[in-house]
């Protein structure tokens, strides 16, 4: 899973992948996509998050005969770098081309999905905020950052680091 929504701002270069493209892309950067754009990730919005802990911490254990079990928390559906460029640009009325580079690190998972049918199962859970309307909400909350320029410039420490 991946984890991502509005306020992500105190991360910087850690931010996830979405609000680092929108950051970039609000300020017609390209964005910079490790490898080829084609890993793909559970993006699931931090309220679903949410929503998904509060569940798991109001359910009624005692009738399992447990006394926590371990939940996926995620979407269960996947969608890929470049996939995630192509709503941003969408969402902005943009055409912004991903600037590829080499993948940085040694160990880099090409693929992540979440497998939600024991949360739905139990808990009656699944997420609401389809990667849309999540991607609108990023965009909306950054239009409105005043610190909009610094964030955009979170992106490049992949090709700060890749020049050392």
């Amino acid at each position: 899973m991946s984890v991502y929504g509005v306020g992500e701002y105190t991360k910087k270069g850690y931010a996830n992948v979405i609000s680092l493209f929108v950051w970039a892309m609000l300020n017609g950067e390209r964005p910079i996509v490790w490898g080829d754009g084609t890993q793909r990730r559970d993006f699931i919005y931090v309220d679903d998050c949410a929503d998904l802990v509060l569940r798991a911490l109001e359910f009624n254990w005692s009738k399992q005969n447990s006394n926590f079990e371990v939940f996926n928390v995620g979407t269960g559906k996947s969608t890929s770098f470049n996939d995630i460029t192509r709503l941003v640009n969408e969402r902005l009325n943009a055409n912004l081309k991903p600037i590829y580079v080499a993948v940085p690190i040694a160990l880099y998972a090409t693929e992540v999905l979440g497998d939600m049918s024991k949360a739905n199962r139990m808990l009656g859970w699944g997420a609401r905020v389809d990667i849309q309307e999540g991607i609108s909400k990023v965009v909306e909350n950054a239009r409105r950052d005043p610190r909009i320029r610094e964030l955009s410039e979170a992106q490049k420490y992949a090709l700060r680091a890749k020049k050392k």
